[in-house]
């Protein structure tokens, strides 16, 4: 997971005696060190079970039981957390005196440095805090806060796309973030359930006050308590700080209020108070809009080559802050997708998405791999957005198996899991394979989480032999949110073996 930034320590001498080429636990060969902490230190690694990068961070070797304890007990909850907006635990433990923890390996731009060259537009700090959002209510259903949210450990890829890392741990060896500004009348929101205790709920209110800071970094370049991750301190009138609006001009009056709404549960709105990740996620779900037009984001890297951004839905606005600050070294914790995404505008008023035309496809929510068991989990993670990119010439690509097309009998399938963000009436999807012959479903449920397993996706469509270029066509009037794509026959390959994969993806409203 990614070290909070202001944990880091640059060009520090290293807490362990771990060095590159180091095989750990048997399988996690150490690539690559990426940042020192006084806690930790954070390696890129390749698991070389699964053939895939990882993210290792290992604990100070100087640490005493009672941290490791700690540490490794933070790492279990944070396993808990499977959502796309937040960055996987895949493993914990201790082996010759090095304890540690494996997770997902996500490239992209730590939100801090992002906002060192200015705010954002108001559409695309909504976006943000949303995606934020959809983890923490993710990990929150799950009974876990992560104690320690602020722009150092939300990653911002591709598209926009957002993964918050060290639910959880970051919080298990720092410590909350420094109190915020204070709120006028110093009291604490409520719990956020009955069912978690007064602890737990006072973390996850904390959180919910992180997600405001957050917010309000973005609107306005400033950090509500205080100098803090880079950035200035917000400005203090009167009572309090300056809300958004009033240090600059043209945020809307929506959004300045659920910024204040979050940040300072006790103000009087006449609003109902924010005291679940459900109601914050409602609330910037309400605020968005459907996306306008596209435009290009280009990408640096510090000590690494030149890297593009792919294009990403924005309305009408010049994105040169996020242009000028990708810098990809130090908090790089897994595998984002390089993928577009249609980013929402801000609604004038708090009105539902309009509905995209039939002819227009619609936007993508999110795209993930899936394989559930007896699968491991993943296949191809990192080449997700390949499926999605607007590039036929670019795929994501299952694995290669052996002995029979139906992936040599270790499992009924692999597929790709698209999530719309709501239900939605799908009229048909088009398909671009790689390679004719593949049986393929399409499948559909209209859940409240993503799922796990097949159980609750229904078969819409299924098609044998399939040509390259086909279209599937669910079965009567299906509306659903997440909506599966399910090979379960791949064809041979020439080089032997079997496999295919999706160059591009699209689907359509029905009518």
């Amino acid at each position: 997971m990614a070290q909070a930034r202001d944990d880091v320590r640059a060009n520090s001498e290293p807490l362990d005696s771990l060095n590159v080429g180091r095989l750990l636990a048997g399988r996690y060969q150490l690539s690559h060190r990426v940042t020192i902490g006084p806690h930790t230190t954070l390696w890129q690694a390749v698991d070389e079970v699964l053939a895939r990068p990882v993210a290792v961070r290992v604990l100070a070797a100087t640490a005493d039981d009672r941290t490791r304890d700690t540490f490794l007990a933070a790492a279990a909850r944070a396993g808990w957390v499977s959502h796309p907006r937040a960055a996987r635990v895949y493993d914990a433990g201790t082996e010759n005196g090095h304890t540690y923890l494996v997770g997902e390996w996500v490239d992209g731009v730590s939100l801090d440095r992002i906002l060192r060259d200015g705010p954002l537009p108001a559409e695309q700090a909504a976006f943000l805090a949303h995606q934020v959002a959809e983890g923490l209510a993710a990990a929150h259903a799950r009974g876990v806060a992560h104690g320690r949210l602020h722009p150092g450990n939300v990653l911002v890829g591709g598209g926009l796309r957002v993964k918050v890392t060290d639910f959880a741990v970051a919080a298990a060896l720092a410590g909350p973030v420094p109190s915020l500004a204070p709120t006028r009348a110093g009291r604490t929101p409520a719990a956020a359930a009955d069912s978690v205790s007064a602890e737990m709920a006072a973390e996850m209110a904390a959180d919910l006050r992180a997600l405001g800071a957050l917010l309000y970094a973005s609107l306005t370049g400033r950090w509500p308590g205080g100098p803090a991750f880079g950035l200035p301190g917000a400005p203090v009138r009167d009572d309090g700080i300056c809300t958004p609006r009033q240090i600059r001009a043209g945020v809307p009056n929506a959004l300045d209020s659920l910024t204040g709404r979050l940040l300072d549960p006790a103000r009087r709105t006449g609003a109902p108070a924010i005291t679940t990740a459900d109601a914050a996620l409602a609330a910037l779900t309400s605020l968005l809009a459907e996306p306008p037009r596209e435009v290009i984001v280009a990408g640096r890297s510090r000590g690494r080559p030149h890297r593009a951004l792919p294009r990403v839905g924005i309305a009408a606005v010049a994105v040169g802050a996020i242009a000028s600050a990708c810098w990809f070294a130090g908090y790089q914790v897994g595998q984002l997708p390089g993928s577009p995404a249609r980013v929402p505008s801000l609604a004038a008023s708090a009105k539902r998405p309009t509905p995209a035309p039939a002819s227009v496809p619609l936007p993508l929510a999110a795209v993930t791999d899936f394989d559930p068991p007896p699968g491991d989990g993943h296949e191809q993670a990192s080449f997700v957005g390949a499926a999605h990119d607007g590039d036929r010439s670019t795929a994501w690509m299952t694995d290669r198996y052996q002995a029979s097309p139906d992936f040599g009998g270790l499992k009924p399938g692999v597929g790709l899991l698209v999530d719309l963000g709501r239900p939605v009436p799908v009229g048909r999807v088009t398909i671009t394979l790689t390679a004719p012959g593949a049986t393929i479903e399409l499948r559909a449920g209209d859940l409240g989480e993503p799922p796990r397993t097949l159980e609750g996706l229904i078969v819409a469509d299924r098609v044998q032999n399939a040509q390259s270029d086909l279209t599937l066509t669910p079965r009567g009037a299906t509306t659903a949110r997440f909506w599966l794509l399910w090979l379960t026959q791949l064809p041979s390959q020439p080089g032997g073996g079997y496999r295919d994969g999706i160059a591009e993806l699209a689907f359509f409203r029905s009518g």
